[in-house]
């Protein structure tokens, strides 16, 4: 899988991006290359530790899928970035349920938060995520708020100590509200979004069914995994003015869309399943 995905990266500088032969070019190409290797790592570690998804095939599968259908997010440095840490954050919220390293695991969350919301100011809203995951998994204490928190403005602390070092006035909160809906309407993209929500409201109809037959911390996890979703949905219609936020559904989808395939128990309509995700990767190649 990390094979596929770098040849899709390969595919996307050469024949998407305006590339050149330079120093700066290289060293950029190069840094995205191991964080999206990385982070396809970071994702495996997280559904095989956390249990959230029964095969972790379909997990990695799809999310290389659904990397090529958002290819347009990867001309976006800073999203690319943040989205990076995000993915380390993550992890840690679906580990909440190691009861021992709480106090580690909340800390280490906020503060991956905060690296990603240097890179991109969207990113610090996902500290409300991290805070519902502590309610969700019971960890309802005004300590473990505090630590999260704390973890969340240390790096943020320190880089505003650094520009004020240096002398340079930057704000990391610099973002404003935006509803431009006419950003997915293009006929390249409200196809795909559709034909992908389709399956992901199946998905969600599916997986509610069937809650019986996960654990108390998958059930607890795939809470988490639904309101990433609608957290992350809010984030993209409000705060963003253009299609390279689309990455941030990456995480989400893929979990829910891999958890609804593994319920699914008749072969043909799981394979007619995947063949149509497959299927939206060539329309927005052909439009």
């Amino acid at each position: 899988m990390s094979l596929l995905l770098s040849l899709i990266y390969l595919f996307f500088i050469f024949f998407v991006e305006k590339y050149s032969y330079s120093l700066p070019w290289l060293i950029d190409a190069v840094v995205k290359w191991v964080l999206l290797i990385g982070g396809l790592l970071v994702f495996k570690m997280t559904n095989i530790e956390c249990k959230i998804s029964r095969n972790s095939d379909f997990d990695i599968l799809l999310y290389v899928i659904l990397f090529s259908i958002f290819l347009i997010s990867f001309s976006d440095n800073k999203l690319f970035y943040s989205y990076f840490f995000l993915l380390l954050s993550f992890r840690k919220m679906h580990s909440l349920f190691n009861d021992s390293e709480t106090k580690s695991i909340v800390y280490d969350s906020g503060l991956w938060i905060g690296v990603a919301t240097i890179f991109n100011p969207i990113c610090s809203l996902y500290l409300l995520l991290l805070l519902y995951a502590l309610v969700i998994f019971k960890k309802i204490s005004w300590r473990f708020f505090l630590i999260s928190i704390f973890g969340f403005i240390t790096p943020l602390v320190l880089f505003h100590s650094y520009l004020f070092f240096i002398n340079k006035n930057l704000s990391v909160f610099n973002f404003s509200f935006h509803f431009n809906i006419t950003n997915y309407t293009s006929i390249q993209f409200i196809l795909p979004l559709i034909g992908i929500s389709i399956i992901v409201l199946l998905s969600l109809f599916k997986i509610n069914r069937n809650k019986a037959t996960y654990s108390l911390s998958v059930k607890r996890s795939l809470n988490i995994i639904f309101s990433h979703l609608g957290l992350t949905i809010i984030i993209l219609f409000l705060f963003t003015d253009d299609l390279n936020g689309l990455m941030l559904l990456i995480y989400p989808i893929s979990l829910i869309i891999s958890n609804y395939l593994n319920l699914i128990q008749k072969k043909w309509f799981k394979n007619l399943i995947f063949y149509g995700i497959l299927m939206i990767v060539f329309i927005i190649k052909i439009l």
